[in-house]
Parts: structure tokens; C-alpha cells; sequence
């Protein structure tokens, strides 16, 4: 979003999720385009086919709640619904996860409706969020829990289906894993013209906070950051501060004779979570006289 949203948190920590439906079937695109004429925002909007998009950064404050102390104390989830309030099971299933993965970010402890997971109408005189809170209550609250207990406990994911048996993951990675990439795209479906070199982002690693099993990036990091795959990852970030992009570490070389050569620049390269064939690379543009 560019309007109708406030930079920051006034000084308020997040600690709820606000769940809404948008009283109709809308896309991504069509929150958008609603919220550049109506003043209302939120963070994401889930789409009836289970898709994920995020409109307002977690770090900002939405405007969706009815309410300026909990906008500024909450993420806000928007859901497409159908004509009579209920939500599809891919959006069930996808907003859920989502619910567990905002949790487990900002420390809020395992989802409970009216703790830490409220209802619109919880704040205001509306029928939102619909079914959500209503038929579809119990089986929302109960996937997200499911959700949160295989991030933080290691049991099994929820299927996503009716059924009761989890099914077995078929990705390298799991939620909550840390990782350092080196290219990386804006959606799970993203061919690899579209891949973006980690250098041109704002870090090279970020948390696992969703997966989309069978799609060809699966990986959604940091709940928005970008999606990867399991080429793109070089491993578990080592949460040392100095962690830094393959631009920063070959300029580092260049510029400043750091991290030595050879296998020793290869193994510091490592260290630091840099993909060395992605600095060697942007090293030899700058020993050809180019500009990185």
C-alpha cells in the first residue's frame, strides 16, 4: 500500500491478530484497489484459492480494526469469503497458518480466540469476520493451534484437508528454520527468469514462516520477505551480526583487502552465510572494472 496505512507502531508491540473477511470473494489486487479509494487497510489478504499477499508491512500500522490503540498492537488478516460468510477450505487452511506463523514471530504464545487471536467484531459493531467466528469457528482456531504446535513442538503438520492424518512433508526445510539465501523471487510460482540475486535485497536470510508443498519456490520467509526454494538456500543462518549480502562481502574485498583468497575466502565467505560463487562473481565484475 502507498496511502491509508501509518508508518511505524506508535511505540506499541504487536500483540494480537485481528481476523476479518472482506464480505466478498476479492484477490490481492482487489483489496489493493479498494483500500486506494476507501480508508482501510490491513496487513494480508488470504484469497479463496488459499494465496497469501501482504499489503501493509508487519512493522506499520493498518488501518483495520476500528480501533487506533489495537491498529497500532495488532496484524490484521483479511479473508475472501463466499455469499454466505463461510471461507473455502484453502483459505481456512492458509489463513490458519498464517495465524500460527504471526504468533510464533512476535512470541504471542499458541493461538486462542479473545488471547491473542480476536474477531473484528470483538472492537466494533460489524458482522466481520463472518462464518470465521461463527460455523467455522472452532475448525479456524483448531488449524491454527495445529499450525503453531508442528512450528514450535515438531508435531506434525495439519494436511490442510478434512482428514486426520497429517501428511508427510515432502520439502528439505521446515517452518521456523532460519536460512541464508542467494536468489530468491516475489511468489511461489516465479520462474527462474524472475530470480533475484540476494544482493540486490535488503538481507540474505530470513525465517521460514510458510510452505507451499509442491510449489516450485516453497518457502515463504520472514511472512512476506520473499519465497525460495530448496536451490536457493546455502544453509542455517549462524545469527551472527555480521551476516551480509555476496554484494557487501566482495566490495569488502575489492575495496578493503578483506576475508583473504582462495579456500580461506571461501570458507569466511561461509562463515558469514554468503554464497562464495555469488561473491566471486560480483568480484570479478569489480577486477573487470565494472560497478556492482
Amino acid at each position: 500500500m502507498n496511502i491509508h496505512f501509518s508508518k511505524g507502531r506508535s511505540g506499541k508491540k504487536v500483540n494480537k491478530v485481528v481476523v476479518h473477511y472482506n464480505a466478498g470473494d476479492l484477490s490481492i489486487d482487489g483489496c489493493y484497489s479498494v483500500w486506494q479509494t476507501r480508508e482501510a487497510s490491513a496487513h494480508y489478504q488470504v484469497e479463496s484459492g488459499g494465496r497469501i499477499g501482504q499489503l501493509v508491512w508487519d512493522s506499520d500500522t493498518a488501518w483495520h480494526a476500528s480501533n487506533w490503540d489495537v491498529n497500532c498492537s495488532s496484524i490484521g488478516i483479511e479473508h475472501a469469503n463466499k455469499a454466505d460468510g463461510t471461507i473455502t477450505e484453502a483459505c481456512l487452511d492458509a489463513g490458519a497458518h498464517l495465524v500460527a506463523a504471526v504468533c510464533k514471530y512476535f512470541g504471542l504464545g499458541r493461538p486462542q480466540w479473545l488471547v491473542n487471536v480476536f474477531p473484528h467484531k470483538y472492537f466494533a459493531a460489524t458482522s466481520c469476520p463472518g462464518q470465521i467466528y461463527g460455523s467455522q469457528k472452532d475448525a479456524y482456531i483448531q488449524r491454527a493451534q495445529k499450525w503453531y504446535d508442528s512450528m514450535v513442538g515438531g508435531a506434525q503438520a495439519p494436511s490442510g484437508g478434512t482428514s486426520s492424518k497429517p501428511s508427510t512433508p515432502s520439502t528439505k526445510y521446515a517452518i521456523g528454520q532460519h536460512v541464508v539465501f542467494s536468489t530468491c523471487y516475489t511468489s511461489s510460482t516465479a520462474p527462474n527468469s524472475e530470480a533475484i540475486a540476494a544482493a540486490n535485497m535488503a538481507r540474505n536470510h530470513g525465517t521460514i514462516t510458510r510452505i507451499v508443498s509442491g510449489a516450485k519456490n516453497p518457502y515463504l520467509l520472514d511472512n512476506g520477505l520473499c519465497w525460495v526454494n530448496d536451490g536457493d538456500i546455502r544453509g542455517f543462518y549462524n545469527g551472527s551480526s555480521s551476516a551480509m549480502s555476496a554484494r557487501q562481502f566482495a566490495l569488502e574485498v575489492w575495496n578493503e583487502g578483506k576475508h583473504g583468497t582462495g579456500e580461506t575466502r571461501e570458507a569466511e565467505a561461509k562463515r558469514l552465510g554468503v554464497d562464495p560463487d555469488e561473491a566471486q562473481r560480483l568480484i570479478n565484475i569489480l577486477a573487470a572494472g565494472g560497478k556492482i
